[in-house]
């Protein structure tokens, strides 16, 4: 079971966002976010401050290439907690990065998207060849295939001697579909 992120006004307690930046800071902390242990939360909370209060939040970069850290053992990543700071509510979807840098977390950088507009946002695979998304060699034909998937459906676009026309044909589709 995925562990239940914090509420929104106890995020704000922890971090400070800076939305043109992107940058996440922690906050110093009181003793009520501690629990008492081997220490008391005075001193829990003495220590966790002298360490990471002031300092820059969600520094680790996870294995996709996010900023990631952790909110009462929860990981998060540091573009969701921008949103969620900046709007007052979880992200309910992707949370797509527009320039497509995931160290970019900008708000004017963050948009929500479903999982087909976010893949649409990617990086060309690279064994790419024609540099255009959708554009294919087809060796056997000698000749340029467009096409394209949209919610789950792929679309055959034609076939072109020339690049130019492929492309042009899958600009016009995704000019067309992508609303």
């Amino acid at each position: 079971m995925k562990k239940q992120l914090p509420e929104i006004d106890v995020v704000r307690k922890l971090v400070s966002a800076d939305f043109s930046s992107g940058c996440l800071t922690w906050l110093p902390r009181k003793p009520e976010l501690f629990k008492c242990g081997k220490q008391t939360s005075e001193h829990s909370c003495a220590i966790w401050n002298g360490r990471h209060a002031n300092k820059e939040a969600f520094t680790a970069v996870d294995s996709s290439g996010y900023r990631i850290g952790s909110l009462f053992d929860v990981k998060v990543r540091a573009h969701t907690v921008i949103w969620a700071l900046y709007f007052g509510t979880w992200p309910e979807s992707l949370i797509d990065h527009i320039n497509q840098n995931r160290l970019d977390n900008r708000i004017c950088n963050l948009r929500l998207a479903d999982k087909s507009k976010n893949a649409l946002n990617s990086k060309l695979r690279s064994d790419n060849t024609s540099g255009h998304r959708g554009v294919t060699w087809n060796s056997s034909l000698k000749k340029w295939v467009a096409q394209a998937t949209r919610r789950g459906k792929k679309h055959h676009l034609g076939v072109f001697v020339e690049i130019e026309n492929a492309i042009a044909v899958r600009h016009a589709f995704d000019l067309a579909h992508d609303n």
